[in-house]
């Protein structure tokens, strides 16, 4: 599949926001590991990191933008003196019930 192919693909997408959180974290010597229970994007918006995504090591830094799918398992390092991120937790809009993030606590992921 090409580029021409994918934004295509993209413009007709459609995608539910189920929320937006904000979340800072500081530097420590293990990293914050995350199971994604649904698609998420992450926006970066102070400081940076180094995030692993399935065993690949990406360095995201202010401004920039990143997506993950359901199930996969995120580790994040922070390498600045403190990571700010938007979290925008999103799905098909016919495949989740708003019922389903009750059950989820901010200690446990992202």
């Amino acid at each position: 599949m090409n580029l021409n192919d994918l934004i295509q693909l993209s413009s007709h997408a459609s995608v539910k926001v189920m929320d937006v959180r904000h979340y800072t974290l500081r530097p420590q010597k293990e990293s914050y590991t995350y199971p994604l229970p649904t698609s998420v994007f992450m926006y970066a918006v102070r400081g940076s990191a180094q995030v692993q995504v399935q065993h690949i090591t990406y360095t995201v830094r202010s401004m920039q933008l990143i997506h993950g799918g359901k199930g996969l398992l995120l580790d994040l390092l922070v390498t600045d003196s403190e990571f700010s991120r938007d979290v925008v937790i999103s799905s098909q809009p016919k495949k989740i019930r708003s019922n389903e993030w009750s059950g989820y606590d901010d200690a446990k992921w992202l």
